[in-house]
C-alpha cells in the first residue's frame, strides 16, 4: 500500500494515529515487549527454555522485527509507540473512490524482490529463537495455526487484511487506543473491499466481536500438561 496514500487517509481522517517512524521504534519495541509479558500463548511457547528471556533482550528482538516489518507491513501507531498494530496488506486496487489512481499500484518487480528478501529476513527472525533453544512449541504451533488459515480461508487469505498483532505498552492501556488502530485499519479495509483475519485468545474475542469478527474455528496447542486455544476470526468488508 502506497505511503503517501496511507498518511493522506490518516490527515484527512483527522485521526491521532500514524505510520510508525524511526523515532517511535524503540518506545514500540518496549510496549510489545511488555504487553506480552503475562500472554499466555508467548508463556506456552517458551516453557520449553531453561531460562526466559531477558527483557531487555526481547526489546532488541522487538526492535529488529518492527524494523523489517515496515518493509512488508502496515505497522500503525498511536501516542509514539505506546500502541501499535501490524498488519500484512496485498495492494490494493481502487475502484469508485475519489483518490489517485497512483494511491494503488501493482508493486514494481525492484519492490517486490524486495519484499520477498524483507519477508525471508522476518522468517528467519522469528525462527531463529527456536533454533537455538531447541524450542519445538513455536515450529508445531506456527504449522497448526497456518494449517487452519489454509483450511478456513483458502486462497482468500492471500488476499486478506491479516492483522499479525495489536498490543498496548500496560501502562497506556484503557485509553481506547487499540480500538482505534484496529478502526482505522478496518476502515482501509472496507475502501478496498477486503476482508480481514486474525488469531487471538478467548480472552480477546469480544474486543474483535464488537468490530465485526466472528470466530471461523480454533485450534489447542499442547505440550506436557500446558494448553492454549488460539481463535481464528473473521471479518468481511462492509459498505
Amino acid at each position: 500500500m502506497d505511503v503517501k496514500f496511507l498518511t493522506k487517509f490518516i490527515d484527512e481522517e483527522g485521526l491521532d494515529v500514524e505510520l510508525m517512524k524511526s523515532e517511535y521504534r524503540w518506545k514500540a519495541a518496549d510496549s510489545w515487549t511488555k504487553a506480552f509479558e503475562n500472554d499466555l500463548l508467548m508463556k506456552y511457547l517458551s516453557a520449553d527454555l531453561r531460562t526466559p528471556p531477558e527483557q531487555s533482550k526481547m526489546v532488541y528482538a522487538h526492535f529488529g522485527a518492527l524494523l523489517l516489518y515496515g518493509l512488508t507491513k502496515i505497522v500503525l501507531v498511536i501516542d509514539g509507540g505506546a500502541s501499535v498494530l501490524v498488519a500484512y496488506v496485498q495492494p490494493i486496487y481502487m475502484h469508485d473512490m475519489e483518490l489517485e489512481a497512483s494511491s494503488f499500484r501493482t508493486p514494481s518487480k525492484s519492490t517486490r524482490k524486495s519484499g520477498y528478501l524483507a519477508s525471508q529476513a522476518i522468517r528467519f527472525v522469528e525462527w531463529l529463537p527456536s533454533a537455538v533453544t531447541g524450542l519445538k512449541r513455536a515450529a508445531d504451533a506456527n504449522a497448526k495455526m497456518e494449517r487452519m488459515r489454509q483450511d478456513n480461508l483458502g486462497q482468500r487469505k492471500d488476499e486478506m487484511f491479516w492483522i499479525n498483532a495489536v498490543f498496548t505498552h500496560p501502562e497506556h492501556q484503557k485509553r481506547g487506543y487499540a480500538g482505534r488502530l484496529l478502526d482505522t485499519l478496518l476502515k482501509l479495509a472496507d475502501l478496498s473491499g477486503q476482508g480481514c483475519f486474525l488469531e487471538c485468545g478467548p480472552e480477546n474475542v469480544a474486543f474483535y466481536k464488537g468490530r465485526g469478527f466472528n470466530v471461523v474455528d480454533n485450534v489447542i496447542l499442547e505440550s506436557e500438561g500446558s494448553r492454549v486455544e488460539i481463535r481464528l476470526m473473521v471479518r468481511e468488508a462492509t459498505k
